[in-house]
């Protein structure tokens, strides 16, 4: 998954959240599925696992975005959006790294003759 990608499922994160202004009650509840699919994607060992986790998250994102019924200038409690900040930051950091483990290295290339 891309850095685009990632950013995306982020957003929607935020936006779906965006109405709940109230500590608890949805907000809580978003904030334990996105801690939930973190921790998911920190216990993956292999890219199948990942790609299913990854998906797991931009679903429930894209759902939270729908039903969100947020109005275009609620913007999200600045602790919910830093604690989701946070959370998405562990995410990707997990991912990555299970990314990087799996790739191959890049063939090395002749230096040019002068």
């Amino acid at each position: 998954m891309n850095k685009r990608s990632i950013g995306f499922v982020a957003a929607l994160s935020l936006v779906g959240m965006a109405g709940c202004k109230k500590k608890g009650g949805a907000m809580a509840d978003g904030l334990a599925k996105m801690e939930e699919l973190s921790k998911s994607m920190c216990d993956c060992k292999d890219k199948d696992c990942a790609d299913k986790v990854n998906g797991d998250m931009t679903t429930w994102a894209t759902e939270m975005a729908k039903n969100a019924g947020a109005a275009a200038d609620d913007k999200p409690d600045p602790e919910m959006a830093k604690k989701s900040a946070d959370i998405m930051t562990k995410y990707t950091d997990c991912m990555t790294k299970l990314r990087m483990a799996g790739a191959k290295p890049a063939p090395a290339t002749p230096e040019l003759a002068k």
